[in-house]
């Protein structure tokens, strides 16, 4: 139903078969939290792949790559793991509409710019003209890493951060940051509710650090260092990525 807000739980033990006589070219699903590994098996052979092993909460299975042909019919097995589907597409054969996300894994040791986005929504906000100029129209390898993980409160906004990456020729997934999103218009009030939270400065840094040495930007851009507006989260990551870099 294209909304972000409804879907269903596949519970432990359940499976989803589909059949069409003309073949089955791909599934897309859309989940509504942490994705775990699932089984897809062509009946004709037998075979069965791993999916989902990377997380990808919109995820893209070409069923002929993985078979070598369409499949007539299949099972999705999701095993002892519990599935939250917000969407689900089956497509035949051929070309699949452009709002299907096939997510690349991100690149290691070889980026050409590494976006440090504080929440979902700066990286379009703030940066903006940044992603569709250097991922789209210039074609550069572009890595966004997000400071907050807004799944901790709400499923949709992930899916919009995705919508909206997907929308401006980013197709890298994002690296999701494990911190809370809360609001404070001063740097030292924000780096101690972070470290009442559980999150010392050290640790925060070390979190940036490791997004450079991992994939080894030619570029890395962060935020104003007075938080654009004076948000207090915005402050912390320039911060942290000015520290980062040294």
């Amino acid at each position: 139903d294209r909304k972000l807000d409804t879907g269903t739980e596949v519970n432990t033990g359940i499976s989803l078969t589909f059949h069409f006589y003309g073949g089955l070219g791909s599934l897309y699903f859309v989940f509504g939290s942490d994705v775990q590994p699932y089984t897809v098996t062509d009946h004709a052979t037998g075979i069965s792949v791993t999916c989902g092993e990377y997380g990808f909460l919109h995820d893209f299975v070409d069923l002929q790559q993985l078979f070598g042909t369409a499949p007539t019919s299949i099972t999705v097995d999701f095993g002892e793991n519990l599935a939250s589907i917000q969407e689900l597409y089956i497509y035949t054969p051929g070309e699949v509409p452009d709002f299907v996300q096939k997510w690349q894994l991100p690149i290691d040791n070889s980026t050409d710019l590494l976006l440090y986005s504080t929440h979902g929504d700066d990286e379009q906000l703030f940066f903006a003209g940044l992603l569709p100029y250097y991922a789209n129209a210039m074609d550069y390898t572009v890595q966004v890493v997000y400071l907050t993980n807004h799944q901790n409160e709400n499923d949709a906004r992930v899916h919009e951060m995705l919508n909206g990456l997907w929308a401006v020729g980013c197709d890298t997934y994002p690296v999701f940051g494990k911190y809370y999103d809360f609001l404070y218009d001063n740097i030292k009030q924000t780096y101690r509710a972070f470290e009442n939270l559980g999150h010392p400065r050290e640790e925060m840094l070390g979190f940036v650090v490791e997004q450079l040495r991992r994939f080894k930007p030619l570029v890395a851009v962060g935020h104003d260092f007075a938080g654009e507006y004076g948000h207090g989260q915005h402050m912390v990551y320039a911060d942290l990525v000015a520290e980062a870099v040294t």
